[in-house]
């Protein structure tokens, strides 16, 4: 049996100095180098990891084997800046480590949040495609002037925004712009650079970006219509639940399978429908046409940017139709009359303004008027003219329209001013007249100058005149009092030229009346007879029957007979 005690030391170890010489002082902007020395001076070789870090971060790793009594030297560098540099061993057991250190002092820039240590994300929502604008405000607090960016990393690719530079004391906006291409949540990765200042240890991280499918959009032709001043094409885009998008729009036409020049517009289109009409003018072709294309966004699969509608018809042919009924509806020489008709387009195009020229037979023009715009069909129109002479007067209307041209005529029955036409009145009627006085007077001069005895003679009854059945009387009308001469052995209807009243008469049976006595002396007391009319215009009535007419104002006093009634009158001024 044995008893004692004995002592058990430790398994032999590496024992390990480091020692960190500065090799270049540091400046801003530029490297500052070490030389880092490390000496196993135990038991045991040394198998482990060398490890630098500044200010914690570490910026130098690397792993060694150092035999017992063996050094290893390596040189470490780094971009100048102010903070405390601590170097040791790791992954290995060792029995002591003799850590190295340095302190940077030097003038820096020193880079801390402005209000908020994590970065916002700006513009949502955000569909694939889209750009996203990730922002953090930064100031700096260090001695001297400094530049920092951002940086991200999504997926293993690392992107670097723009530098800016700040004075000490200011503040600034770090931005960066950036698209995903896939919808869904993606974890995007971030931190701030800066190659010569120091930045807090809390600017960086992850942050987490929700990502929508991209947007469709369809575009439709609604109508195409045409109006006075070319094709108006009516349209309606729908874009999908998201944020506004600028797109581009084109109308133009198609003629033979080629589309012509575009109309372009430049539209911003709300989610749901926008409503737009274009007009693209008159163009040739068999076709409209409409397209749609994106500006600065991804569109999504299954939209429709296109559209296409059949060309209408905008030709014109023009058709002019005058209205035999006038207005007053007998018109009479000199006066204002109203000429009715209708313009048509037989084409299906609008009708721009154009001219209106209403002539004679004789082509002398009556008057002149602009016809109006309008967009189809037909619409009523009239111009108002001095009527000319003539019992039937006609009357030529021509419509000149985009080049074209349209005429129509008619015929209207027109009173005269110098001897108004009745419905009876026989041509021969004064002539008539004037014979049978004439036969009175010289009848009266042979009875004058026969023998006495022959003038106490009767007229033998077969000399007796019979009524003649072309003799007329007077009749007025019942409805406007207008007198109108028809045979007295008339009976049936008659209509007034006036009103147009058709209303009946009955005749007289023909009798056998006697000559009357007629003498010089009855000759001289019928012209003794005081009948007058006056006016103050080249228009009178006859003062028995009332009938008007003409006899020049400048030339009375002057005898006139009337070619109705036969009556002669003097015409006097009033």
């Amino acid at each position: 049996v044995f008893s004692g005690s004995f002592e058990v030391g430790p398994p032999p170890l590496p024992e390990m100095t480091l020692v960190l010489d500065r090799l270049i002082e540091p400046e801003p902007g530029s490297l500052i180098e070490w030389r880092l020395s490390a000496n196993n001076s135990g038991e045991a070789d040394f198998s482990g990891a060398l490890v630098c870090e500044h200010n914690q971060e570490q910026f130098f790793s690397t792993n060694v084997t150092i035999d017992v009594n063996e050094s290893f030297n390596v040189t470490l560098s780094m971009v100048s800046k102010p903070g405390f540099v601590f170097c040791t061993t790791g992954d290995a057991r060792t029995s002591s480590t003799v850590n190295a250190s340095d302190t940077i002092v030097m003038t820096s820039a020193v880079f801390i949040g402005a209000g908020h240590s994590t970065p916002s994300l700006l513009g949502g929502p955000w569909h694939a495609g889209d750009e996203i604008i990730i922002s953090l405000l930064l100031r700096n607090e260090g001695d001297a002037t400094g530049s920092a960016n951002l940086r991200i990393e999504i997926g293993g690719v690392i992107q670097n925004g723009p530098v800016i530079t700040l004075d000490q004391g200011k503040a600034g906006e770090l931005r960066h712009e950036f698209t995903i291409q896939s919808s869904g949540d993606h974890l995007v990765n971030w931190s701030i650079v800066t190659p010569d200042g120091t930045v807090e240890s809390n600017l960086s991280g992850s942050i987490l970006v929700p990502v929508l499918s991209s947007q469709k959009v369809v575009l439709e032709i609604e109508s195409v219509e045409v109006d006075e001043d070319g094709i108006i094409v009516s349209w309606v885009a729908t874009l999908d639940e998201g944020r506004e998008r600028l797109v581009i729009l084109r109308f133009g036409s198609i003629q033979d399978g080629l589309k012509g020049q575009a109309i372009v517009e430049e539209r911003q289109l709300l989610a749901g429908a926008t409503y737009g009409a274009m007009n693209i003018g008159f163009q040739d072709g068999q076709e409209i046409y409409a397209e749609l294309s994106e500006s600065g966004w991804t569109i999504g699969f299954g939209s429709f940017t296109s559209d296409e509608s059949p060309m209408p018809d905008f030709s014109i042919n023009p058709q002019i139709t005058v209205n035999p009924s006038t207005q007053p509806k007998v018109p009479s020489q000199g006066s204002q009359v109203t000429v009715f008709f209708t313009l048509a387009n037989i084409a299906g195009g609008a009708v721009p303004q154009g001219q209106i020229i209403v002539t004679d037979i004789n082509g002398q023009i009556l008057a002149t008027e602009t016809s109006p715009k309008f967009s189809s069909g037909s619409i009523d129109y009239s111009a108002v003219v001095e009527w000319p002479s003539g019992d039937n007067v006609k009357i030529i209307v021509t419509w000149h329209v985009n080049d074209k041209s349209s005429s129509d005529e008619v015929m209207i029955n027109s009173e005269s001013m110098e001897e108004e036409e009745d419905g009876f009145t026989i041509p021969w009627g004064g002539i008539l007249a004037g014979l049978a006085l004439g036969m009175v007077i010289i009848f009266a001069i042979r009875i004058k100058n026969s023998p006495a005895k022959e003038k106490k003679a009767k007229v033998p009854s077969e000399n007796k005149p019979k009524k003649s059945k072309d003799e007329k009387v007077e009749v007025a009308c019942p409805a406007c009092d207008r007198r109108l001469r028809v045979p007295s052995t008339y009976s049936g209807a008659v209509r007034c030229p006036e009103c147009e009243t058709r209303f009946d008469v009955e005749g007289e049976e023909e009798t056998s009346t006697e000559v009357p006595k007629s003498t010089p002396k009855a000759e001289e007391d019928s012209d003794k007879d005081d009948l007058w009319s006056s006016s103050d215009n080249d228009i009178l009535a006859c003062p028995k029957c009332t009938r008007k007419l003409k006899v020049p104002y400048e030339k009375r006093p002057a005898k006139a007979r009337c070619p109705a009634c036969s009556t002669v009158f003097e015409a006097r001024k009033k």
